[in-house]
């Protein structure tokens, strides 16, 4: 494992990849269930989807690698969860992802 990488699902409705080192960092992993939309990177944060990876899509079952350039993040959400788990509201959700991307740039200036 490598220190400056870090993934995560939180409630299976968001996927979390972010690469803290100087050069590409490159994820391995199984998809967790469902149809993920990629809807954050380091430039911009587009709740209808970010197109133009080619991981900008991911669907379980099987693994999947991602690339993730230096200093850079991107965030996935779950098309087939219609509501949040562990009681968590969906607006609670996006503050995490609000705080994730103010984390994020915060760790790269």
């Amino acid at each position: 494992p490598d220190s400056r990488l870090l993934g995560y699902v939180v409630a299976n409705t968001v996927l979390v990849l972010i690469n803290t080192d100087q050069r590409p960092g490159e994820f391995e992993f199984a998809v967790p269930p469902g149809n993920w939309r990629l809807i954050a990177d380091i430039d911009r944060v587009d709740l209808n989807g970010i197109s133009g990876y080619s991981f900008s899509r991911l669907s379980a079952p099987g693994k999947t690698r991602v690339t993730v350039p230096p200093q850079a993040l991107f965030i996935w959400v779950n098309e087939a969860v219609e509501t949040p788990h562990c009681g968590v509201s969906i607006i609670d959700h996006w503050t995490f992802i609000g705080w994730i991307l103010n984390v994020e740039f915060w760790i790269l200036d």
